[in-house]
């Protein structure tokens, strides 16, 4: 597993997606766990993949990990950069995600950003909306004075 992504980690920088952060590489490395794990209790070969092996990993991603669909397609990512740097590295010529795509989220970002018990704020009438759109702009405009 080390050898794995140190070699994905070293290809990366130089040949993946672009200005890929922190962040992303930790959850490049989480995806490409969750995938070696879920290759080695379904007896997949990571060198000879079976045809459907794709869609069996993102189904259970989605379905038995319940992962978000944004967290799922990063995790597909890591699976697709790992065969993409395997092949660069010339231990094979699979390229089992080459067509998978998951599916869109489904949930509204603003129940992302509120979560499914906090209700969304109601809409206000004009006038409110207003007299906030003045508040805001007068807080604004005395918080850039002070800051000069």
């Amino acid at each position: 597993m080390d050898a794995l992504w140190a070699m994905l980690e070293g290809y990366l920088p130089h040949h993946g997606p672009r200005g890929a952060s922190t962040e992303t590489l930790k959850t490049y490395k989480t995806g490409m766990t969750k995938f070696i794990g879920w290759a080695q209790d379904n007896a997949v070969s990571l060198l000879r993949p079976r045809r459907n092996m794709s869609s069996g990993y993102v189904g259970w991603l989605l379905e038995t990990q319940r992962l978000s669909a944004s967290t799922g397609r990063t995790y597909v990512a890591a699976a697709r950069n790992l065969y993409v740097a395997l092949r660069w590295a010339g231990a094979t010529k699979a390229d089992p995600f080459h067509d998978v795509r998951v599916a869109p989220e489904r949930t509204a970002p603003e129940e992302k950003r509120h979560g499914s018990g906090t209700p969304l704020p109601a809409p206000c009438a004009p006038r409110a909306r207003s007299r906030l759109t003045v508040a805001a702009r007068q807080t604004g405009s005395r918080l850039a004075s002070q800051r000069s």
